[in-house]
């Protein structure tokens, strides 16, 4: 199916002018600053920044167990671009489970194993293999050593609140989006993940706020934890009713939208 918006709907440059009462409803839509690591964590043994092309996984030199970073201990940090975590279940079912801005964590858990073997009795064809991580745009990451990061957190005052800032974040976003999957239906679901990235990667345009991704309506589905299709159908809804548009491979939230996740 094709993306609502494509080829229906005003252009930015036929869109309708933002008035003063639309500009007003952006103050609820901020876009958030992201939570970069101290110098004193970019500074340590072995941390190095790592240019990614857009579409290719973030790998670091060294053995790697179903392209996982944990499995190297390795700490990935978004510098500069877009980073998303996919999963794949042993019976081959793949989805996009985080997509991460600036600031972003990911990958081995510094204070412990988070690759560890799943309790015994779960049916394997459900079991999630660990996450993948890909640069969704051309990205700049920060590769650590969990180890050597954790040893940091002992010493270093800043580092340590700077770990617990990442950690509070992530938490409050896997609440948010548990809290949204229980108890919303899947439009407002896809809006508010809409909502989410126009605070990460959002630009102020006429028309409101264009999110500079380039979102599937597959990726749209993994981070909204719906199908394809019904994520086709609320996009559709929310372009009628003047909520999301397209404009040039890119999703536009339209003034008012907040009300409506």
């Amino acid at each position: 199916m094709s993306h609502p918006g494509d080829t229906l709907g005003p252009s930015p440059e036929g869109g309708r002018a933002t008035s003063p009462a639309h500009t007003a409803t952006y103050s609820s839509l901020p876009l958030r600053s992201p939570s970069l690591p101290p110098d004193r964590v970019r500074s340590l043994a072995g941390a190095r920044t790592k240019d990614v092309a857009a579409g290719r996984a973030i790998s670091n030199a060294g053995p790697r167990v179903d392209g996982c970073l944990e499995s190297v201990g390795t700490v990935g940090v978004v510098l500069h671009g877009a980073v998303t975590l996919s999963c794949t279940t042993a019976a081959g079912r793949r989805a996009t489970i985080a997509l991460m801005g600036p600031g972003g964590v990911f990958g081995a858990n510094p204070f412990g194993d988070s690759c560890a073997a799943p309790p015994a009795g779960l049916p394997a064809a459900g079991l999630l293999r660990p996450p993948d991580a890909a640069a969704l745009v051309d990205s700049r990451v920060l590769l650590v050593g969990g180890s050597d990061l954790a040893r940091a957190a002992g010493t270093d005052p800043a580092t340590a609140l700077w770990l617990a800032e990442c950690a509070n974040r992530q938490l409050a976003d896997a609440r948010r989006r548990l809290a949204a999957a229980l108890g919303l239906p899947v439009a407002h679901r896809v809006l508010a993940v809409l909502l989410d990235l126009g605070t990460t990667h959002g630009r102020p345009v006429r028309t409101g706020i264009r999110v500079e991704l380039p979102l599937t309506q597959d990726t749209l589905a993994g981070l909204a934890g719906a199908t394809r299709e019904s994520v086709n159908r609320a996009l559709r809804s929310a372009w009628l009713a003047r909520r999301v548009k397209r404009s040039d491979g890119r999703y536009v939230i339209m003034p008012g939208s907040e009300g409506g996740s």
